[in-house]
């Protein structure tokens, strides 16, 4: 795919396909993504300085995600160019309780697909007990925990689905 550029603030990207980068990528941008169409930004809030580097690293179709300012958990890259990529691969632009796992993670290679997960769990993934190797994944859509859930048995992991609700914060409480 040719660069091209958006604007005088967009940035270029270098699609070849899908390698297990961009996989990685779509996996923690489902689990911590959220996006501002009107500027074509697409923004990643996860506090694991690992996965800043690996944003600010250019492994995602090249592009160098930068911090939000004051903030360390916040990474962000302006790019129309990028977001139409993420609706060529069907990724749900949809806010957190309307996600889902894309059709691409269930028809590509297994490589892929484990890479997305990969990249869900560094997002909303949690160990709950060591001794008894049990992990955790919490998600605001029903939708994507069931997803989950059945990728993960496509691969021998039994889970179960339990349901909690948090009420809203004051901030978020109108």
């Amino acid at each position: 795919m040719a660069k091209r550029v958006n604007g005088p603030k967009a940035a270029e990207i270098s699609f070849e396909g899908m390698s297990n980068d961009l996989a990685y990528f779509l996996g923690l941008w489902v689990a911590e993504g959220s996006f501002e169409e009107s500027i074509g930004r697409m923004t990643i809030t996860c506090g694991d300085p690992e996965v800043g580097d690996f944003l600010k690293s250019g492994a995602v179709c090249g592009l160098k995600f930068k911090s939000r300012a004051g903030r360390s958990d916040q990474w962000l890259i302006n790019s129309y160019e990028f977001m139409e990529l993420m609706r060529f691969l069907k990724m749900p632009l949809v806010k957190a309780p309307e996600k889902w796992i894309p059709e691409w993670v269930w028809q590509g290679k297994r490589e892929w697909a484990m890479h997305f997960i990969a990249g869900m769990w560094d997002g909303d993934g949690y160990v709950c007990d060591p001794k008894k190797k049990a992990i955790g994944y919490t998600s605001a859509s029903k939708t994507l925990a069931s997803d989950l859930q059945l990728l993960l048995s496509n691969i021998g992991i039994v889970g179960r689905l339990t349901e909690h609700v948090t009420p809203p914060t004051d901030r978020v409480a109108v």
